[in-house]
């Protein structure tokens, strides 16, 4: 019987050959391959050194963009806050931002820990660093940026941790301890009403008595819970950092905007947006500023230069063009001056960034009066350690008293407080050199009240009357000895604008100025028709 014949030594060694010049082909081309990738990476890199370096102070001051920058850098694997030194900290000072954000998000969970139990929503954590830092820091903090810096606290230990609640929401902890998923279960429960009783927990989340047991036992020994047992029927388990979040949620809406930080950055560009576009607001304004106008008493047949203090989006200094006065408006949110600025309607008046409590930086004898609608306040609130409410009140009324002209006067509708604010307000005014008081309209009426301090650079001079609910004129609050003004209390009717009354009237303030404006024609005001 014939036998299978085997390989031979002759194909052992072409096998093995090939098998050899394959692998050299597989190295040729991965070293090939890796020599492309490097050099990618290193094309890849200088430019995202050339776009980090040309683009610094945008990514360090607006929070969306760095965020943005973040993930750009994660995308080649490069890492801008792994260390504090190096080229993305020098470039950009990248790693020092989210160190020192760091630094104050541990300050501020052991300053509450007590309270708390060292467990904070993120959110409560932004509000606390962006009322602590200083008003000269123009850069913001996002959710983002605390989440990225208390990632970067794990080298320290398992002292902060991040606790997902779900839907992107997360909380901080900042004691040693590990948070189980039943724990985590229960907070997320609790994050609407603040607290939570066993029978909730059985009931949402279909557990039995003993493990909803052992987890509300666990978070009241750890300090992240305490219960009220003065409840009718059954113990309540209350989170206190979930309980300080649903109290400012609740109490957001009463809440005045000037106790919620500077006004630079409450009046970011979304707020200003919203304040500007919001047609209640705007009424209201005008409203306000007609009767701080009417409060000058200015001289009907002189054309007037007026400062108007706060003015926002130029809500009120529309009200001066319509008067047939000019106007320069000073405010402190860039944002606010950028929509008045692109207001045609407003582009007769010239407007100034500056804050109030540093002066107003003119000339002296420069205006004929003074306005200001709901600015007057942000002077009574310090938003850092280096702010006096009381010096900067009385330089902000000395600069003042200095650029107005002798006999004109200054009238600031604002919202105060209490009677302290008011007098607050009235001292430093009259330490300035100011006489005048306030006048106070509708005084019975919780939602028609309105507070005018009615300032003046001459003599002293008997204060305008109030307007009450009869139409007729009331007392004041406060009176001054001296001769009497007659003041007429009926407004002109209100011109509609962009009707052809709107246009001449605007014609007739642009000739007395001076203006080179087009004549009167058939055409003016005249509606176009729709374009085929």
């Amino acid at each position: 019987m014939a036998t299978r014949r085997r390989i031979g030594v002759a194909a052992v060694q072409k096998k093995q050959e090939t098998a050899n010049k394959f692998a050299a082909k597989g190295d040729q081309m991965a070293g090939e391959q890796l020599v492309q990738f490097s050099q990618q990476l290193d094309q890849l890199s200088a430019g995202l050194e050339m776009f980090a370096q040309k683009h610094r102070d945008e990514i360090k001051k607006n929070s969306q963009f760095r965020r943005y920058f973040q993930e750009m850098c994660s995308s080649v694997g490069v890492d801008p806050l792994a260390s504090s030194k190096g080229f993305w900290a020098k470039a950009l000072g990248f790693g020092d931002f989210y160190y020192e954000l760091g630094i104050q998000i541990v300050e501020i969970c052991l300053s509450t820990t007590h309270i708390n139990g060292g467990i904070m929503t993120v959110e409560e954590i932004r509000n606390r660093l962006m009322r602590t830092r200083s008003r000269t820091r123009k850069d913001t903090i996002s959710t983002d940026d605390i989440l990225r810096a208390v990632d970067k606290l794990k080298v320290l230990g398992n002292g902060f941790e991040l606790v997902p609640l779900g839907g992107g929401r997360f909380l901080v902890q900042s004691v040693p301890g590990e948070l189980s998923m039943d724990h985590s279960r229960v907070l997320q429960l609790a994050e609407d009403a603040a607290y939570v009783t066993k029978e909730l927990i059985i009931d949402k989340l279909r557990w039995d008595e003993p493990r909803a047991t052992s987890a509300l036992e666990h978070l009241v020994k750890e300090g992240l819970a305490w219960t009220d047992e003065q409840a009718s029927d059954t113990t309540q388990y209350w989170f206190p950092s979930l309980f300080l979040q649903q109290y400012f949620k609740m109490a957001s809406f009463k809440v005045k905007p000037e106790h919620s930080g500077p006004p630079e950055l409450y009046y970011n560009e979304t707020e200003a947006a919203k304040y500007a576009s919001n047609s209640h607001i705007t009424a209201i304004q005008h409203e306000m500023a007609e009767r701080a106008l009417e409060l000058l008493a200015l001289p009907e047949d002189k054309t007037c230069f007026l400062l108007d203090i706060g003015c926002g989006t130029g809500m009120s200094s529309e009200v001066i063009l319509d008067a047939g006065h000019m106007f320069v408006g000073v405010d402190v949110s860039r944002p606010m001056l950028e929509i008045a600025r692109q207001d045609e309607d407003l582009e007769t008046g010239d407007f100034v960034h500056q804050d109030m409590g540093l002066g107003m930086p003119f000339r002296p004898g420069s205006f004929d009066g003074a306005i200001s609608i709901s600015a007057i306040q942000w002077l009574c609130h310090a938003n850092s350690s280096n702010e006096n409410p009381r010096k900067r009140l009385l330089f902000f009324f000395q600069s003042l008293y200095g650029c107005l002209g002798r006999g004109s006067r200054a009238v600031f509708q604002f919202y105060p407080e209490n009677d302290e604010q008011c007098d607050l307000i009235m001292g430093q005014a009259h330490k300035a050199g100011f006489n005048g008081g306030l006048v106070v309209d509708f005084p019975e009426a919780a939602k028609r009240k309105k507070v005018y301090l009615v300032l003046m650079t001459g003599g002293v001079v008997q204060l305008p009357q109030a307007l009450t609910e009869d139409g007729g004129e009331g007392r004041t609050q406060i009176d001054n000895a001296g001769r009497r003004f007659v003041w007429n209390s009926r407004k002109q009717e209100k011109v509609v604008k962009g009707s052809k009354a709107w246009i001449e009237a605007k014609r007739q303030r642009q000739i007395k100025q001076g203006r080179d404006v087009r004549h009167e024609s058939k055409y003016s005001g005249r509606k176009r028709k729709t374009k085929f």
